[in-house]
């Protein structure tokens, strides 16, 4: 919504507003007027008044209409890329599809769609105040790879998305943005002082991460197969992350701490088992309620127990998400400073931000590149603190010229 809400009014049935005391009426991208009360109205009341705080002038998008339309075009890319695509990164983009550009400018024509356009989609997303000026400037560049998509396919013309390549990026301190803070990696005192609030498999699961630099996406999708147990130096082979496009398969060398935390939770299992699972969990905290427990176990509940292991509820899956992993950490700070400790807020990417800082310190930058999967240095050294403590192991060890016994 704008921070300015222009009047929004009823006149024989259709909807106008009023700018400076007159009526202009609210039509959709076609030309026809809106009736009061429907979501095309509301839409165009949206996209007026953005457009109005945008563009003093008043500017309208042209009103003819071609075959094919902004949302028509959205949809395809959508379905190009699904499965294509990561899915955080086809999370984002259905995100800004449908909250922003298809709400805003969907019955527009894809040729049509200008740099005005584009701007007013990019005041939305400022003003909602959900992303900040790094992640604006990727949002736009995701939408303009919308429209490269549309020429390549021809669903527009080239020129529709070459022109809104000239839009400049929003620059630092550009009015209403705001700058994200980098992620720090957490400690190692605090993940020890987390793990005797979490479930073994969970403790595991944060041990073994720390140990490889492992993103969580890639510790709960760990299979049984994944893990090559044939060599000296036990690997895990990722087929599926979130850099397959640029670096292909992945290999994530086992340490030897790593590995006699993984061997247990392979014994048993078919290789497409998840290494750690959530009913592995469930199961351990319900043998932890039967060791408090100070009245016997009935038959019955024995009884079901058994049904339950052999028919697991539908609400627990076989692999741990991204979003329950973190919440399961969330759970066990509560838990924790429930009872006196004061174990500060993390989650599971400061986990691998520590590995990636531990790394630097040990002046192997390039290692911890590869063990991230990362393309180059430069991503490793955005990873909290890595650059800075490179820094300072220079600044102490650097050679003073200037010193007496310098040759």
């Amino acid at each position: 919504m704008p921070k300015k809400n222009y009047p929004y009014n009823n006149r024989k049935g259709y909807a106008y507003i009023y700018v400076d005391r007159k009526p202009v009426a609210l039509k959709t991208l076609d030309g026809s007027r809106c009736k009061t009360g429907t979501p095309e109205a509301l839409t165009a009341y949206h996209r007026f008044s953005i457009e109005l705080q945008s563009n003093p002038n008043g500017y309208i998008p042209p009103t003819c209409k071609p075959d094919v339309t902004v949302r028509e075009l959205a949809a395809a890319f959508l379905d190009h890329k699904k499965g294509r695509m990561d899915e955080p990164t086809f999370g984002v983009f259905t995100v800004i599809i449908v909250e922003f550009l298809a709400e805003l400018y969907g019955d527009t024509p894809a040729d049509r769609f200008t740099t005005t356009c584009l701007d007013t989609v990019r005041q939305a997303m400022k003003q909602s105040k959900r992303f900040n000026r790094s992640v604006l400037n990727r949002n736009t560049r995701r939408i303009i790879s919308i429209f490269k998509f549309g020429g390549w396919k021809e669903l527009c013309t080239e020129s529709a998305w070459q022109r809104l390549t000239v839009i400049p990026p929003y620059k630092k301190g550009e009015p209403g943005t705001f700058e994200g803070t980098k992620r720090k990696p957490v400690a190692d005192d605090v993940l020890i002082r987390t793990l005797p609030y979490l479930p073994p498999t969970l403790q595991s699961m944060v041990k073994v991460q720390r140990l490889v630099g492992a993103r969580p996406s890639e510790i709960c999708n760990l299979t049984v197969g994944a893990v090559n147990q044939s060599g000296e130096v036990w690997e895990i082979l990722l087929t599926e992350h979130k850099t397959k496009a640029h670096v292909g398969e992945r290999i994530i060398k086992l340490r030897p701490e790593a590995r006699e935390i993984i061997a247990p939770y392979l014994i048993g299992k078919n290789p497409g088992d998840a290494v750690f699972s959530p009913r592995t969990t469930m199961e351990e905290r319900n043998a932890e309620k039967r060791t408090k427990c100070k009245s016997k176990v009935t038959s019955s509940q024995a009884e079901r127990d058994r049904q339950r292991a052999a028919n697991p509820r539908s609400g627990i899956g076989k692999f741990y998400t991204a979003k329950t992993y973190y919440r399961a950490i969330q759970h066990a700070i509560k838990k924790a400073n429930k009872v006196g400790e004061s174990i500060p807020h993390w989650f599971p990417y400061m986990n691998r931000h520590a590995t990636a800082t531990a790394d630097a310190m040990e002046s192997i930058l390039k290692l911890a590149m590869e063990r991230l999967g990362h393309t180059d240095t430069k991503m490793t050294e955005n990873y909290a603190q890595v650059k800075n403590v490179l820094e300072n192991m220079l600044a102490m060890t650097q050679n003073n010229p200037f010193a007496k016994d310098a040759g």
